[in-house]
């Protein structure tokens, strides 16, 4: 007995391909408009120092608070010196010992200012381009919504519970098809 392509079937193929490609989507926007995730990370925000106005003149316009970052960490001093003024950038604050996000705001003799966007501190912290970490590729504030009321919540159970029973449902139907092609 040969493949039966079934409605159900067919309506479970495209589920699982349209799926696929909408995660796909999702990855390339998320990760600045790449599809390589080798030295990335990925971050949430939860402060609002980079909730403010957005900055249309930069690729990374503004971060609310909670949103979920794409961070491209630069492992070699060559990378972290193409950081230009209005890169948003990563480093380890000196004041808290906290990894902080802060746009560039002025880079004189090899000193890097940076600033956060809501501009409700007078702190301006300093530091060489050895001190960055990374630089933000991308921002979405609704993954970060989601990730955050999740880990907030006892929704992240049932979440898990439904990606799992919906995991095995496929491999199930991925088995059975398999057995039936080879009757």
């Amino acid at each position: 007995m040969g493949f039966e392509l079934t409605k159900k079937r067919a309506v479970s193929i495209a589920a699982v391909v349209i799926v696929v490609a909408a995660a796909l989507v999702i990855v390339y926007d998320f990760n600045g408009k790449s599809m390589d995730l080798s030295d990335r990370e990925v971050r949430i925000i939860p402060t609002t120092s980079m909730a403010g106005e957005p900055r249309t003149e930069y690729e990374v316009q503004t971060i609310p608070q909670w949103s979920l970052v794409m961070i491209h960490l630069l492992k070699t001093q060559e990378q972290k010196e193409t950081v230009k003024v209005g890169d948003v950038v990563t480093f380890m604050s000196s004041s808290t010992g906290l990894l902080t996000v802060h746009r560039i705001i002025d880079i004189t003799g090899g000193v890097i200012t940076t600033q956060g966007d809501n501009k409700s501190s007078a702190d301006y912290p300093t530091m060489s381009y050895s001190d960055v970490q990374g630089v933000v590729v991308g921002v979405s504030p609704w993954m970060g919504q989601i990730t955050h009321f999740v880990q907030s919540s006892a929704l992240l159970l049932a979440l898990v519970i439904v990606v799992l029973a919906v995991m095995v449902w496929v491999i199930f139907d991925i088995v059975k098809i398999t057995r039936n092609n080879r009757q």
